[in-house]
């Protein structure tokens, strides 16, 4: 149980992400989803007590032994610690203030409270990397929540895999720096400047043994922690063919349903606490999608069972133009697939086997500099939504599909079969923007005419000075 792993590889697949499509089949069965996405304003609110909660824990702990110090930071700070990250996670999707320039330096600057108790930064470089992990799933050398090649070589059997759990928190901090390095945003440094301020105040106040407890707490809860089950959990391949996974447990009441895991890549824009309506009204997408029932079987299963390692992990290829690369004879992918939550039926290869694979010139890298790119992948294409929401109202005007259960009593039984023109056709992303399509679609920023594209945004003449400043 204990012996070396037994893959030698990545799983490679030639299909795109499941979600962009499954994405589309949904809003075009179930328009009523829309209403799920916008801000949650008590996000603001369990936040804000649990920062609170910290510092109090702080102040009665300052006093305490090492030993009550690391018990505490493991039991009760790691666990409100780690739920801390996963806050941080959802308000980088926008979800405490809403989209749009207006709000977006709102998230922004709550991040940073939420990140306070941390003790390190991290907000803004998380969802700087975070907006990869959701554009280009798996993709190698884009996704860097994918283990390494001398990870997967190096941890391969049951001791040294819990070790690597153990070093989680250091790998995952310092992988995206060695893999993919960005050039840092002023948001950063701001960033780092008031986790330094909070830090020393901390020290200040109640002593080194409060900001240890901070620290420990930190570390220990994003390693082998019941809560940790879900780095594991939610992108390792428990079923062949099948790269995110659902749990649907107890510990999402701490985690801000990060186990909704398939439902939060389906739709990024929602709010952590709507995602379970969102699998209400569309259980068809969900039931039949292989879930897992606890993250502590997860790490156990990771640690002792030979099959699980670093690299059981699926792994995309990016062409120059952004997209999959596919074999020679290419692969079929179907609406069902993507229902399924599965990728292409095509048997995996391994990369040196498909034509050109190997050459660097056929990888697709992005530019990755400043302010602007940086919110480019998530602001701005969640703007579209809201437009695109604006010009298409009259998808819903008169219409009995007002709720989930006139949705789920409809004629429509199967997503082909709705006549709602799917949002995914409006938003015409920066590889089409040479199909003239632009004139039809509307500024994301204000809702007028665009006139195309400026920093991968679809803007008129004058919000492009906006995306400059944003």
């Amino acid at each position: 149980m204990l012996g070396k792993t037994t893959r030698e590889d990545f799983e490679w697949v030639y299909s795109d992400q499941p979600h962009t499509q499954r994405r589309t089949l949904m809003l075009k069965k179930y328009p009523v989803i829309k209403t799920l996405m916008g801000a949650d304003p008590n996000e603001i609110l369990v936040v804000t007590s649990m920062v609170f909660a910290q510092v109090l824990a702080c102040y009665f702990l300052q006093d305490s032994s090492w030993f009550t110090i690391v018990l505490m930071a493991y039991i009760f700070g790691g666990t409100i610690n780690h739920s801390l990250t996963l806050a941080i996670h959802d308000i980088g999707h926008n979800t405490a203030f809403g989209t749009g320039v207006k709000n977006a330096w709102k998230n922004r600057y709550f991040g940073f409270v939420a990140n306070l108790p941390l003790g390190v930064p991290y907000s803004v470089t998380f969802k700087k990397y975070h907006i990869d992990h959701h554009r280009y799933l798996a993709g190698d050398g884009l996704d860097t929540d994918l283990p390494t090649e001398w990870e997967g070589k190096f941890f391969t059997n049951g001791p040294l895999k819990l070790l690597w759990l153990f070093l989680n928190p250091l790998f995952y901090a310092l992988r995206p720096m060695i893999v993919r390095p960005k050039t840092p945003t002023h948001y950063e440094f701001k960033n780092w400047i008031v986790q330094i301020i909070f830090d020393v105040w901390i020290y200040r106040s109640f002593g080194g043994k409060a900001m240890a407890y901070l620290l420990i707490g930190t570390f220990l809860s994003l390693g082998i922690h019941p809560i940790a089950g879900h780095f594991i959990a939610e992108h390792y391949m428990f079923v062949k063919g099948v790269d995110t996974f659902s749990y649907y447990g107890p510990l999402n009441m701490l985690t801000f349903n990060v186990g909704y895991h398939n439902e939060h890549h389906d739709f990024p824009f929602i709010p952590a606490s709507h995602l379970p309506e969102l699998r209400k009204i569309a259980p068809e997408f969900y039931e039949e999608v292989p879930q897992l029932q606890s993250w502590i079987m997860v790490l156990y299963d990771y640690v002792m069972d030979p099959k699980n390692g670093p690299f059981n992990r699926v792994r995309r290829r990016f062409d120059v133009d952004g997209k999959v690369v596919k074999p020679k004879e290419g692969s079929s992918y179907t609406d069902e697939h993507a229902r399924l939550g599965k990728n292409s039926d095509h048997d995996p290869v391994y990369p040196n086997q498909a034509e050109n694979n190997n050459s660097q010139a056929s990888i697709f890298r992005p530019s990755s500099n400043g302010d602007e790119l940086d919110d480019t992948y998530a602001d701005f294409f969640d703007k579209f939504f809201d437009a695109r929401e604006r010009q298409n109202e009259h998808l819903q005007k008169s219409s009995p599909q007002n709720s989930v259960e006139s949705y789920h009593g409809s004629s429509a039984s199967s997503p082909t079969e709705s006549n709602s023109q799917p949002l995914e056709k409006i938003v015409t992303r920066r590889r089409n923007r040479g199909s003239g399509d632009s004139k039809q679609l509307l500024c994301a920023v204000c809702s007028d005419k665009s006139t195309g594209y400026h920093f991968n945004a679809l803007t008129c003449e004058g919000c492009k000075g906006k995306i400059k400043k944003f």
